[in-house]
C-alpha cells in the first residue's frame, strides 16, 4: 500500500485537483517564505511560487520515475526559479537602462540563501502545516493528548489525570496522531 504522501504525488501526477490543492497548501507557504528570504518582494515572490508549482506540475512524473526526496527536489526547483527571476530582472534593467544598469547593484540572493532550504526551520514549517491539515481528522480529546504529550512534553500519566483518562489511552491517542503525521510526510521530507 502506498503511503499517503506517495499517493498524493501519484494523484497530483494524474492531475487530480484536490491533490494539487493539498500539495500547494502543504508546501506553498514554505516556498513563498524562502522566496522572500531570497530578497523578492511580496508580489514577485507570489509569482515565483506559481512558477515553482508550474515546474513541479511539468516534471513530477520525471521525479517519480527517478525517485528521491520530494522536499529536496522542490528546493532545487525553487532555487532555479529564484535564479531565473534575478536573471530576468537583470536583463530587463539592461534593456531599459543600458550602460547605467551596470552601475546599479545587481540584486541576487546571498550564497547562504540556498542552504536555508535544508534549515530545520523550513522542515518545521512543513511539519506545522501538515499538522494543521490533519488536525480535523481527530477528536479534540485525541488532539489534546497529542499536543500535551508531544508538543508540551507532559507525561502520559499527567495528561491522563488531567483529562480523566487511562494513561494507555493517552499514549494510543498520541501514537495515532504521530502515525498519521508520518504517513502525511513520508517521502516528502
Amino acid at each position: 500500500m502506498l503511503s499517503t504522501s506517495q499517493s498524493l504525488l501519484q494523484r497530483a501526477c494524474g492531475e487530480e485537483p484536490r491533490a494539487w490543492e493539498r500539495l500547494c497548501t502543504l508546501y506553498g507557504p514554505m516556498v513563498y517564505a524562502w522566496c522572500r528570504r531570497a530578497g523578492l518582494q511580496d508580489c514577485d515572490a507570489a509569482d515565483v511560487v506559481q512558477e515553482v508549482f508550474r515546474a513541479v506540475f511539468q516534471h513530477l512524473k520525471d521525479f517519480q520515475a527517478r525517485g528521491g526526496v520530494f522536499h529536496a527536489w522542490l528546493g532545487k526547483i525553487t532555487a532555479n526559479q529564484v535564479r531565473q527571476y534575478f536573471r530576468q530582472q537583470r536583463r530587463l534593467r539592461l534593456a531599459c537602462l543600458g550602460q547605467q544598469a551596470v552601475e546599479v547593484a545587481d540584486p541576487a540572493p546571498s550564497p547562504e540563501w540556498e542552504s536555508e532550504w535544508e534549515h530545520p526551520s523550513c522542515r518545521q514549517q512543513v511539519i506545522q502545516r501538515a499538522l494543521e491539515l490533519i488536525r480535523t481528522e481527530f477528536t479534540s480529546t485525541t488532539w489534546e493528548c497529542f499536543v500535551r504529550t508531544t508538543l508540551q512534553g507532559q507525561s502520559s500519566v499527567d495528561v491522563a489525570a488531567y483529562l480523566g483518562m487511562n494513561p494507555n489511552a493517552v499514549r494510543q491517542a498520541r501514537y495515532r496522531v504521530l502515525h498519521r503525521l508520518r504517513q502525511e510526510l513520508e517521502g516528502l521530507l
